[in-house]
């Protein structure tokens, strides 16, 4: 593999497939990819099933085909690289903790998607099964601490504010 190798800016291939009215983010495209080629897709058709997965089987402009086939190809290299250099493609830190997490949680399902449609019997061997199940799993207590996590923070706010206006009518009684 050569070292110029990697992914694309998040921001930027999300932005261009919002632009493209594709329904879905950089994360969810990237693990979709994976997912059909880690299921076996290495042809060209996956290009197709991409289309018919995510624009009703309607071929995508070059404006976006081109950074997809970007994707793909460097997708495959890292996969198949020696040195282990494969990453997601997930937003930076500055997008906050819970952006991330729906990312990770959006990729994870969009990789599974990715593997059952180009081989719907891979997840009949043991091994994958268990590591399909497990994925799975993540991904609910992921959702499921993602929403206690939210719950806290909107508590912490509420106490927060209302220690804010106990404050500022303790202030406003010494006066």
């Amino acid at each position: 593999m050569t070292p110029d190798k990697t992914l694309p800016d998040f921001k930027t291939l999300d932005e261009l497939l919002r632009q493209q009215a594709v329904a879905m983010t950089a994360s969810e495209m990237h693990g979709l990819i994976t997912g059909l080629l880690c299921g076996g897709n290495t042809d060209d058709s996956w290009l197709a099933l991409i289309h018919d997965l995510t624009n009703e089987g309607m071929a995508f402009s070059q404006v976006l085909a081109q950074p997809l086939r970007a994707l793909f190809n460097t997708t495959f290299e890292l996969l198949d690289d020696t040195e282990c250099q494969f990453n997601l493609l997930l937003p930076d830190d500055e997008a906050g903790v819970f952006a991330r997490a729906d990312e990770l949680a959006g990729w994870v399902n969009h990789f599974l998607l990715g593997l059952g449609v180009a081989d719907p019997k891979f997840s009949d061997r043991k091994e994958v099964k268990e590591i399909v199940t497990d994925m799975s799993a993540w991904r609910y207590s992921c959702a499921i601490s993602r929403w206690r996590s939210r719950a806290a923070h909107k508590r912490l706010m509420r106490r927060n504010r209302n220690r804010h206006y106990t404050d500022i009518s303790e202030s406003v009684r010494s006066r």
